[in-house]
């Protein structure tokens, strides 16, 4: 039985109707034992259900029942779907077999070049195409008595017997036309091999590297990789399932090494000149500090303190707020990123080892954000990233000689990390200027920026090492739904307008029919509704290149105020329900955001700088009559159902509360030292909010009369810390709130030729 099969739409009647015309007939145990190779590579280990749809239609296929692979049967097979589910509603499928397209592809361009049998899954359809490795022979032609010429023929085509070619004279004409054809052929070649050269000079391709895989491959998350000075080890933070990020150096094919063994979470190691000694963040509730180790063994040494409160986060690429440290040239400096001299957003410092002295070195204007330091290996430059929003960043370059600095990109894009390269010549980073994380490379002088293929779901936090032979980057991917868990029903979940990419910050209504989210389903973040049991999702944003955040529901649910950033910035804009009416009320350059509403609908609290500092605004609903409501820097602002009262959080631990119209600041008593991470949420009676300090599945309720907070219930599953992703309907007496579904880091290392 021949099993090469063509590629079948999902309306097909027969997937394997044609497979009499393949001109190959595999034996179904080579086919199988292929698919144990492909599942045994590290790409496919690391996501359970795209291992499961490749088994599924390899063994429908292999079992002649090429037919019955359609998209309704995959979703209820693989995906746990009711069998009435609506694949126009539900495109899990259509975006998973995307995907997977692309693992296989990467699979056989890297690890299974040799492979004997190819498995495919051609577009259109999802019948899978198993395709045997055709070996080429050369084959001797005669042309005439005194020519000859070689020719590449598969195996299978080639003959036993030789017929003689017939030696003739061209006429003229002849003649001529096979020169018009040989200049023909010149022409196009001499193009083709122009081509290539463009392309080759505009991309650090595949082809420019030895070596792609992975250095890790552990449970839980691994992150910002340093390569020691003599390019051996590699030192980067793993949390080891769920425990707090922990310092580990490895060796290509080793074991991680453990260096670090506090309770606290450690980030950001560096090696010094000579690789005896990391340098590393340890951030605690009690503060943050620089600490030195020595490697392999020895005492830690705190060398400073940050003033930072919270000098990294947690969110869907896993850790964020890349503060440092990083040595100097030399080794007698280290660089950090730190509350500016102004006391607003972060600036630049350096640390000077002998003396102990702290330095400043940028005070950017604002909130601006100045992270991920990197000296350059002559010692002029310092390369780091300016955030003027959540996701919105440049690189910058400080000159350490005149003491000035210069933009190197203009896009406004998330980047996620950056190495100098060439001997101090360029610089690699991580952004998502390209959809997904990717890694480019880019001059001091900046022009266009050159991709540099990479294998994995996303490529963050690159690490060059001092030969420049290779470079170690984190390959992170996480899947995450919005869960509805009824209060009478703990143990049950039901999953709203499930996805195979990542959703969050989900808000019912106020009549609980309807739940407003964000997410990158469509490839790009977004703003869309879906009816409270998940079904009839809509979309209705397109910003295409922007992050949206924060949606709130107006009070008589006809419009929902959320903020986005299409400009480099954040403003507040508000939809109506249905994804008509866009209005954008942020005027200028001002960074605006999580806008929330008064109870009777008439204003708009929000977060914004349009006087300098960051702090509690209002405004109608028109965007006329904006006023400052707080005098300090505040996040998360919710009203309460009386109108009387406004809560919110701070860069600290603690829920605060003050009058709806602005006057003294206090802490909720019973509340002090619990941690928020944006996931609360007021009632008329109290409060929900997870703690995550202490127990991450702990829903808890703060109750307004007695001032005491307790556990209500215990959540299926750890929320997704970082958004506004919990909110309470009565109506529908249930808790929304977004969780991982999936998710992964691990180092990868690219070896240059």
């Amino acid at each position: 039985m021949a099993l090469e099969t063509p590629t079948q739409g999902e309306n097909s009647s027969d997937g394997a109707s044609c497979q009499e015309d393949s001109p190959y007939d595999i034996n179904p145990s080579l086919v199988r034992e292929q698919l144990a190779r492909v599942l045994a590579c590290a790409q496919f280990k690391s996501s359970v259900k795209l291992s499961k749809f490749l088994r599924f239609v390899t063994e429908a296929a292999l079992e002649g029942r090429a037919g019955e692979i359609k998209e309704t049967a995959i979703g209820v097979a693989v995906y746990d779907k009711a069998p009435t589910y609506d694949p126009k509603v539900d495109t899990v499928v259509r975006t998973e077999a995307r995907r997977l397209r692309r693992k296989l592809d990467e699979y056989f361009q890297e690890l299974g070049q040799s492979d004997p049998v190819r498995i495919s899954l051609p577009k259109g359809g999802y019948v899978p195409l198993f395709t045997p490795v055709v070996r080429r022979v050369n084959v001797l032609v005669e042309h005439s008595e005194t020519q000859e010429h070689v020719v590449d023929l598969p195996v299978s085509s080639v003959e036993t017997t030789r017929e003689p070619v017939e030696d003739r004279d061209p006429s003229p004409k002849r003649r001529t036309l096979l020169i018009l054809a040989s200049l023909c052929l010149f022409v196009l070649f001499t193009g083709l091999l122009f081509l290539l050269r463009w392309h080759w000079q505009r991309s650090e391709s595949l082809s420019a590297s030895s070596h792609i895989g992975p250095m890790t491959s552990v449970p839980g998350e691994s992150y910002q990789p340093s390569i020691s000075p003599d390019g051996k080890s590699v030192a980067f933070i793993w949390n080891n399932g769920p425990h707090a990020y922990n310092i580990y150096v490895i060796q290509r094919g080793g074991q991680p090494l453990r260096v670090t063994t506090d309770d606290d979470s450690d980030f950001h190691p560096a090696w010094d000149r000579d690789g005896g000694s990391l340098a590393f963040l340890r951030a605690s509730p009690s503060g943050s500090r620089i600490v030195l180790i020595p490697f392999p063994g020895g005492s830690e040494k705190i060398l400073f303190s940050l003033k930072s409160a919270r000098p990294w986060s947690e969110d869907l690429l896993g850790t964020r707020n890349d503060t440092g440290p990083a040595w100097s040239a030399d080794g007698t400096e280290l660089f950090v990123s730190d509350v500016a001299p102004s006391g607003q957003g972060l600036g630049l410092y350096a640390y000077n080892l002998t003396s102990g002295a702290l330095r400043p070195i940028t005070d950017p204007l604002s909130d601006r954000r100045d992270l991920s330091p990197a000296a350059s290996p002559d010692g002029r430059w310092i390369a780091f990233v300016r955030f003027t929003s959540y996701d919105s960043s440049d690189i910058y370059l400080y000159s350490l000689t005149d003491h000035t600095e210069r933009e190197v990109t203009h896009e406004h894009m998330d980047i996620q990390g950056l190495a100098w390269s060439d001997a101090g010549r360029s610089i690699i980073f991580s952004s998502n200027r390209g959809g997904t994380y990717g890694l480019w490379k880019i001059g001091l002088n900046g022009g266009e920026a050159l991709p540099i293929e990479t294998s994995g779901e996303s490529a963050i936090q690159p690490a060059v090492s001092p030969d420049g032979k290779f470079l170690v980057y984190a390959d992170s991917a996480l899947r995450s739904n919005i869960l509805k868990v009824s209060l009478d029903h703990p143990s049950s979940a039901l999953a709203i307008a499930p996805a195979t990419r990542r959703s969050h910050s989900a808000q019912f209504s106020p009549d609980g029919s309807n739940v407003a989210f964000v997410s990158d389903r469509s490839g790009k973040w977004e703003l869309w509704t879906a009816d409270a049991d998940g079904k009839r999702v809509t979309q209705l944003t397109k910003f295409e290149a922007a992050t949206v955040g924060s949606p709130r529901w107006s009070p008589d649910g006809k419009l929902i105020a959320f903020d986005a950033r299409p400009n480099g910035h954040s403003a507040v804009f508000v939809i109506a329900a249905d994804g008509q009416q866009l209005r954008e009320l942020s005027p200028g350059n001002s960074e605006e955001k999580q806008p929330s509403w008064s109870p009777d609908g008439e204003w708009i609290y929000f977060d914004s700088n349009r006087d300098g500092s960051m702090r509690l605004w209002k405004m109608r609903v028109s965007g006329a009559d904006a006023t400052p409501v707080s005098h300090s820097s505040l996040t998360d602002a919710q009203i309460s159902p009386d109108s009387k009262t406004l809560f919110f959080t701070t860069a600290g631990d603690g829920l605060w509360e003050m009058p709806s119209n602005g006057g003294k600041e206090t802490m909720v008593q019973g509340l002090e030292r619990s941690r928020f991470g944006r996931l609360w949420t007021v009632t008329e009676h109290g409060i929900y909010f997870v703690d995550t300090a202490k127990e991450r599945s702990s829903l808890r309720f703060y109750d307004f009369k007695t001032g005491v907070s307790k556990s209500v219930m215990t959540l299926p599953v750890d929320p997704l810390v970082g958004f506004p992703s919990l909110s309470y309907s009565p109506t529908q007496k249930a808790i929304l709130f977004a969780a991982k579904e999936e998710q992964h880091s691990d180092l990868m290392t690219l070896w240059w030729k």
